[in-house]
């Protein structure tokens, strides 16, 4: 055992006389050094941030129409301080671009959101903004009463932004939200920037950013500089004379080969436990974020390294040249490279691409909509999808844009009235604000060619058709209904008045028995019921805990909410009472959630692609098994007892409930790309060791999080999210480690060097 014990030790006297670990710790030092110094500062909201305006065309209606009258007022205040390139931008705007004069616009589109948040700012910082006869009448709180009464020259710059944005939140609450504090990025003890999230959403941002660092330092310039490092120790170690004067003592030679590995490891464990390390302290008492998690990074990287570092181990005992075993490992790491990404690219380019997301049933056809918003038919007699809901003109030739639907905003409906397909587009633009919504409409009879129609309410988030067959926009406006009047159509608005306090992410679904309607914003359940004459009124509302973004469902006597923590609430939607709550997935975030007509089953996507069925009439999921568990990515009723669900990209099987059981699948026949991906990459890719996606599971550790979002807009659910695959990289790689190093002691045991 003492001569194990002096091996090991003198590996680590090898690792610790390295110049090179003695450089990377005094750069890790710097690195650390000038990263200490960054934090965040909370303080009270001054500015107004893009989701403070939770009504825009009503805030800018209010305020154009009391900046035109004369007596004092909020808008006036407003009004007379905006530039009047804005002004003219906001009321031109009332006019909608539709290429039909006579067709009006219900309001401004989101499209100026950007210009007019930008407008507001500009003006808190005016000392004469305050005015106590334009406010008279106004109920103000306790802190905007003690602000507004002092005078404007014994208030700091921050004071006056403070009172002035608390005035515009009494001014006008139902279109501005209230934020209490504000966070600023911070050196030392000075302010940098001032950013837009509030702690509880920077803090993800913030592991995020971490896991980053943590890789690029640790898991490619750290394993880098470690297989360098290395390199040498055991061609050293089976060379002629130093293997001679080690086996002259009782020692094994794959015991003695196992300690100069793990004396080789001790390179990586130095500088990776140092880094993580002060970045863990670092993160905790600069950002208050104390996360255990992150010291579990140090056996990651060390495992990581150790799979690297068997190669090189194993080249090293085969020709004993450590240049050999340096360029063996970087051909070990570009083919698993070139593995990972020949299947990523193939999944990004034919895969994913055309995945179906949607599913519309519309009479006895059946409609997909793609990752990428492309609408495809199903076409029975050729067992395919083809494209269609196309416009009548290419978008080049019209100057605009090829059609797409984002997943924020809405998918197809089927109007049975008119046998025909709805949809609303909005053109975003650089900002991230478009022109305002379009509504698209394509009938059987024109083959399901798109042409442009009326204008739908600005902040539509979906289109729903309910039991009485009419079509309803919903969104941040509340309800609107579409109806015709002397061949024309245009949307009116069906309620509720007072107008709801909506912003996003918004979320909402409709009960097609009753006609009710559910919205949830910013933790807000409310419940709207419909009445006689077709107009909707405030029923209940109650707070449900948990993040803004979420996905609903209704149906019956039963209100699902599924929240972005993987909880799946079940509501009582008389009292908003949680009667159950499940969290089938874990921590993973819903998707998507449909319920049946009669409001027995309510199905639930997850972002890992599970599909999950609750049976509202025995109170309990059911005990079914849905094809492609795993790889599912779309589901939509057809019926009471009746279940699409798509798989594989773009098939769809029909499921009868009660009793279980497969109906029928739609199954188009696989291209050239899917049987190459699904027979040849799928199982290379599957045996094949994973060491550069071991970096997903760090920041697994850290953002605890199973799926992460593609687009940035990640408060919605509905939106595309990666799956982090944690396990199959950690069990793959640790077999092939297994095997290599049970070679390499097999070979050492029995070669005589």
């Amino acid at each position: 055992m003492r001569a194990y014990l002096a091996v090991l030790k003198d590996s680590f006297r090898e690792a610790l006389a390295s110049r090179v670990l003695w450089i990377l710790l005094a750069l890790t030092t710097l690195v650390l050094a000038a990263v200490a110094p960054i934090g965040l500062s909370e303080r009270p909201a001054t500015l107004l941030r893009q989701n403070s305006i939770l009504n825009l065309p009503g805030l800018v209606a209010k305020i154009e129409m009391q900046g035109l009258a004369d007596n004092p007022s909020p808008g006036k205040q407003v009004w007379s301080r905006w530039d009047d390139n804005l002004k003219t931008q906001l009321t031109t705007r009332n006019g909608a671009e539709t290429g039909n004069a006579s067709i009006p616009s219900p309001g401004p589109s989101p499209g100026p959101a950007f210009d007019v948040v930008n407008a507001f700012n500009r003006l808190l910082p005016d000392r004469t903004f305050y005015d106590a006869k334009a406010w008279s009448g106004i109920e103000l709180n306790a802190e905007t009463k003690t602000l507004a009464e002092r005078s404007s020259g014994s208030l700091t710059d921050d004071e006056v932004k403070r009172r002035n944005r608390l005035l515009l939140e009494a001014a006008y609450p139902a279109e501005i939200a209230s934020d209490k504090a504000q966070l600023s990025i911070t050196y030392l003890v000075w302010p940098v920037n001032e950013t837009p999230l509030t702690r509880k959403e920077a803090e993800p941002t913030i592991k995020s950013i971490v896991a980053a660092i943590i890789g690029f330092f640790v898991g490619t310039l750290g394993v880098l500089a470690a297989i360098l490092v290395t390199a040498p120790i055991i061609p050293q170690t089976f060379e002629a004379g130093a293997i001679d004067l080690l086996l002259s003592k009782p020692v094994s030679r794959p015991l003695l080969f196992l300690i100069k590995f793990a004396g080789g490891c001790a390179f990586i464990l130095l500088n990776a436990a140092y880094f993580i390390l002060g970045l863990w302290l670092i993160v905790g008492f600069r950002f208050d974020i104390w996360s255990g998690r992150m010291l579990l990074c140090i056996p990651v990287f060390l495992f990581l390294f150790s799979i690297y570092y068997a190669v090189s181990a194993l080249a090293g005992v085969l020709w004993r040249n450590a240049v050999v075993c340096i360029v063996v490992t970087i051909l070990f790491w570009a083919a698993c490279f070139a593995v990972g990404t020949t299947k990523n690219v193939m999944e990004q380019v034919w895969l994913n691409s055309g995945r179906l997301v949607k599913l519309v049933p519309a009479g006895e056809s059946l409609f997909g909509v793609t990752e990428q918003g492309q609408v495809q038919q199903w076409r029975t007699s050729d067992a395919k999808w083809e494209e269609t809901f196309r416009a009548e003109q290419p978008a080049a030739a019209r100057g605009g844009v090829p059609f797409f639907i984002p997943q924020q905003l809405t998918s197809p409906v089927y109007d049975s009235r008119g046998d025909r397909l709805l949809a609303v587009e909005s053109s975003l633009g650089a900002r991230g604000f478009g022109r305002g919504p379009t509504l698209w409409m394509g009938n059987r009879k024109d083959g399901w060619t798109r042409k442009q129609g009326t204008v739908p309410p600005a902040g539509t988030t979906e289109l729903v058709v309910d039991g009485q067959r009419d079509v309803l926009a919903v969104g941040t406006q509340g309800v609107s209904r579409l109806s015709s009047k002397d061949a024309v159509e245009s949307f009116s608005p069906a309620g509720p008045n007072p107008p709801l306090p909506l912003q996003a992410p918004l979320a909402s679904a409709l009960n097609v028995a009753s006609g009710e309607i559910a919205f949830r914003s910013q933790g807000t359940v409310t419940v709207l019921a419909r009445s006689a004459d077709g107009t909707y009124a405030r029923k209940q509302s109650a707070e449900i805990a948990g993040d803004a973004a979420s996905v609903l469902a209704f149906g019956g006597t039963t209100l699902l909410a599924g929240l972005s923590d993987g909880r799946v609430l079940l509501l009582d939607p008389a009292t908003l009472k949680v009667q159950q709550e499940f969290s089938p997935a874990g921590e993973t975030a819903p998707r998507f959630a449909v319920a049946a007509p009669d409001g027995r089953w309510f199905a639930v996507l997850f972002h890992n692609n599970k599909l999950w069925l609750f049976d509202a009439r025995s109170g309990k999921p059911a005990k079914v098994s849905f094809s492609g568990q795993g790889d599912i990515s779309a589901a939509v009723f057809s019926g009471a007892d009746l279940l699409l669900v798509t798989d594989r990209v773009n098939r769809v099987t029909s499921y009868h409930l009660d009793p279980f059981q497969t109906e029928d699948r739609r199954a188009p026949a696989l291209t050239v790309p899917e049987r190459v991906y699904h027979y040849v990459v799928v199982p290379i890719y599957t045996i094949f060791p994973k060491p550069g996606e071991l970096n997903n599971v760090v920041s697994y550790l850290l953002t605890e999080q199973e799926t992460v979002a593609a687009n940035p807009n990640s408060n919605d659910l509905s939106q595309r999210r990666v799956k982090i695959n944690i396990y199959g990289p950690v069990l793959s790689s640790l077999a092939f480690l297994v095997i290599v190093m049970t070679f390499t002691c097999l070979y050492v045991r029995r070669t005589d060097f």
